[in-house]
């Protein structure tokens, strides 16, 4: 899995910069995740805040905290040279911190971090 935001930053240095909302006092990180071709089962992403007490969650708008995003297996919507891609509107926040994904995906977790 992989995961993409859109937000500027230095994603090599795990920084980015949390986008203005439309929903007064959360921020929001633009979210993709992305399959490689010989992966085509479903898996599940989960974020949450890292340094601290504070809402997170993945979802549409508006802001649901806690939220999770689930990927059914099988083909998907925007699929490109056997990459299945998913665009999830954002993850949310309410404030800077250090943020971390999980996917957990056919027996397999792996976690992503982000500062």
């Amino acid at each position: 899995m992989e995961l993409e935001l859109e937000n500027r930053g230095n994603l090599l240095h795990g920084a980015v910069v949390l986008g203005l909302t439309d929903f007064p006092g959360w921020f929001g990180l633009k979210t993709h995740f992305l399959t490689p071709p010989p992966f085509q089962g479903g898996f599940t992403f989960r974020v949450r805040r890292l340094d601290g007490a504070g809402i997170v969650g993945i979802s549409g708008q508006p802001p649901v905290p806690g939220h999770t995003f689930v990927a059914q297996a099988g083909p998907a919507l925007n699929t490109a040279d056997g990459w299945r891609y998913f665009p999830v509107p954002a993850t949310w926040g309410r404030s800077a911190g250090c943020y971390e994904w999980h996917v957990s995906a056919d027996q397999e977790a792996s976690l992503l971090s982000q500062r």
